[in-house]
């Protein structure tokens, strides 16, 4: 951990992204792209970031932006979230009905005609949340949560895909969301 005398920090805003600068004594300066959602989870010196390179903002779309966030915070994290992606294309892209994926509320929602299921990173675990998950059979035992409509699955590894059978999740949101 470096010493806080050696460093100078700024934060640039550019919604709904943040630039965190950081400039050393020796010269040297890290750029940390983040959303506010991974600040307030991981908090502002704990984030992971690429010492000597600038992340690029400009020309990149919404969605690149939060998975650079993600991997240059946690690449465990980046993982299981690009583990899940790969399994909702798999299980639910079809040509009659294409998966579209949308940055909101911090996370990437996935759609059809309507959303049908969200992944979002936090500080320790991914979720993937289902709009209509106390519609959803639960045969596995693994959908949490107790409001009237949202069931979530925590995820903490790559492993806890297959485990916890996110793919016949995964296929129950979507028919429910035709």
């Amino acid at each position: 951990k470096l010493d806080n005398s050696s460093k100078r920090s700024s934060v640039l805003h550019a919604w709904p992204f943040y630039l965190h600068a950081t400039y050393f004594l020796d010269g040297c300066f890290n750029w940390v792209l983040f959303s506010p959602i991974s600040a307030l989870q991981s908090g502002w010196d704990s984030l992971a970031c690429m010492r000597g390179k600038e992340i690029m903002m400009e020309d990149q779309p919404q969605l690149e932006k939060l998975l650079e966030d993600i991997l240059c915070t946690s690449p465990s994290l980046f993982e299981i979230v690009q583990g899940v992606r790969q399994e909702v294309k798999t299980a639910a892209t079809t040509p009659s009905r294409p998966i579209t994926e949308a940055v909101k509320y911090g996370g990437i929602l996935f759609s059809t005609k309507a959303s049908f299921c969200g992944v979002f990173a936090y500080k320790q675990h991914v979720s993937l949340e289902f709009s209509l998950g106390a519609n959803l059979s639960d045969p596995h035992k693994v959908l949490e949560g107790s409001g009237k409509f949202r069931r979530h699955i925590k995820l903490v590894s790559i492993d806890d895909i297959a485990a916890k059978r996110v793919a016949e999740y995964i296929a129950q949101a979507l028919s429910l969301a035709d």
